[in-house]
């Protein structure tokens, strides 16, 4: 019995002592002192005196575990900051210069001062990253006077394979910038995947090859695919056209293109000529025409309407 109550003692003051140590340590953790150590170790952890300075007013933890964090502020050191964001244009700046600038504040691409041009934002207000690219393409061309080319090595060309493999991969990661390249001009069907009405699609050739097809009746000439084409292209004005109907095939006067009228007769809009074609017939289309045509209403009959 005596055993008994020594060994009840025992584990009682080993319970007793858990409860403490437990007490304690929370008491400890939730304490004003452990809390601005926290802070001044996470202020000197992330702070560089020659890059950023973090200043942290208070950390404070909450039970059971929730972290509030009061007046963060990230000073970063630098001599210049360029703000380069494309919310306005600074047309005050430009005035300064003395270049000249339209109603909206925008100077023209090649503006009134000599050897002075104007791109991106600037040029045409808010704008996208591919249209800055195209400026920056125009300028290089009126610096240079001519369009410069150059032989592109035959390992950097991707495969028609290696291209498509890449359709749909992201990279939050600036080093692999080279892996995201889509490889346009092996295979480009950005208006494809652009276009939120699927007006633009991709036609399998018998022979293996693909063309796109630009479905006039799907298009409500958004210009998504003008914009990220990375081509100078509009393709929903540049890109062979199925017409629904001779209303379609008659307003969009530029556009090349088709109207079935039924079997296997189509209306062709082909280089400026209008011209009803039998294709069961000898006719004068060109033969890639021809074959996208009868690839259309044979394999791709849904596109019809």
């Amino acid at each position: 019995m005596h055993i008994v109550r020594k060994i009840v003692r025992i584990l009682f003051f080993i319970l007793f002592g858990a409860v403490l140590l437990i007490a304690g340590s929370i008491l400890a953790l939730y304490s004003p002192w452990t809390q601005e150590t926290l802070r001044r170790a996470v202020t000197e952890r992330f702070s560089d005196p020659e890059d950023v300075q973090i200043c942290l007013e208070s950390i404070r933890l909450r039970p059971p575990l929730r972290l509030e964090l009061a007046g963060l502020d990230i000073v970063q050191h630098r001599d210049t900051v360029i703000s380069a964001v494309g919310e306005k244009v600074d047309a005050e700046a430009l005035a300064a210069y003395g270049i000249e600038t339209d109603s909206r504040g925008c100077p023209d691409f090649k503006t009134n001062l000599e050897n002075v041009y104007a791109g991106g934002d600037v040029f045409r207000g808010p704008a996208t990253v591919v249209e800055g690219i195209a400026d920056a393409a125009a300028f290089a061309e009126a610096v240079a006077g001519a369009k410069r080319r150059g032989k592109i090595p035959g390992r950097a060309r991707a495969s028609r394979e290696a291209a498509l493999a890449k359709k749909g991969i992201l990279c939050e990661s600036a080093k692999c910038e080279g892996d995201r390249c889509l490889s346009c001009n092996v295979v480009c069907q950005t208006c494809t995947d652009v276009c939120p009405n699927r007006a633009n699609v991709v036609v399998k050739l018998p022979d293996g090859r693909a063309q796109i097809l630009h479905v006039d009746r799907m298009c409500n000439e958004c210009g998504n695919c003008l914009v990220f084409c990375p081509y100078d292209s509009a393709p929903y004005r540049d890109k062979f056209t199925l017409f629904y109907d001779r209303a379609g095939f008659d307003e969009s006067g530029s556009n090349q293109g088709f109207l079935p009228l039924g079997g296997s007769r189509v209306l062709v809009r082909l280089d400026g000529k209008v011209e009803e074609i039998d294709l069961d017939e000898t006719n004068d289309l060109p033969a890639g025409i021809e074959i996208l045509i009868y690839t259309v209403l044979t394999r791709y009959r849904y596109l019809l309407g």
